[in-house]
C-alpha cells in the first residue's frame, strides 16, 4: 500500500503531516507534482517532479496507481478515474470520495460552474484552506485507511 499525493492542489499542512507520518509509521508515500516550486526541500525524498502539461500529474499517479493504494486528491474527475482503477481515494480534507459521494460532488460542481456562467458568482462561496476541525478530520481518515491497509 502507498499513499499518493496530488501535490499540485494538495493543503502544504497536509502534505507536511504525510512526510512525518511516512517516516515515524514508515508509510510508503509519494508527492507527484508538475512544478517544482510547489515542493519543498523536506518533501524532495518523497516526490517525483512530472513534466508540466494538461493532467500530467493524475495521468502519472493514474499509471503507477494500483488497486490497495490510497490516493489524495481535490481533483474530482482524477479521482473518479482512480475509484474506476479499485484506488481508495480521499480529498486532503478527510472526506473520503466514493462513487456515490463523488456523483453528488461533481453534480454540486456543474451547479455551481453552470451558475457562474450565468453570472450568479455572488452564490458561490469558495473555500480556501484547511480548518483545525478538516485536519483533524483528515489525520483520523488517513489513519483509518493504513491500519485498514496493514491488515489485509
Amino acid at each position: 500500500m502507498r499513499v499518493l499525493v496530488d501535490g499540485d492542489s494538495c493543503f502544504r499542512k497536509v502534505r507536511d503531516f504525510l512526510i512525518e507520518s511516512a517516516i515515524k509509521k514508515r508509510i510508503d508515500l509519494l508527492i507527484a507534482a508538475d512544478d517544482s516550486s510547489k515542493l519543498l526541500s523536506e518533501e524532495l525524498p518523497f516526490a517525483v517532479l512530472i513534466e508540466p502539461g494538461k493532467d500530467s500529474v493524475d495521468n502519472y499517479l493514474l499509471n503507477i496507481g494500483k488497486a490497495d493504494d490510497v490516493l489524495i486528491t481535490r481533483d474530482l474527475l482524477f479521482a473518479k478515474e482512480a475509484l474506476s482503477k479499485g484506488m481508495d481515494v480521499m480529498n486532503d480534507r478527510g472526506v473520503i470520495l466514493d462513487k456515490s459521494k463523488l456523483s453528488k460532488m461533481i453534480q454540486q460542481r456543474d451547479i455551481s460552474m453552470a451558475l457562474m456562467a450565468g453570472g450568479h458568482n455572488r452564490a458561490i462561496k469558495k473555500k480556501i484552506g484547511i480548518n483545525r476541525d478538516e485536519f483533524e478530520n483528515f489525520k483520523k481518515t488517513i489513519y483509518i485507511f493504513i491500519e485498514n491497509k496493514e491488515k489485509v
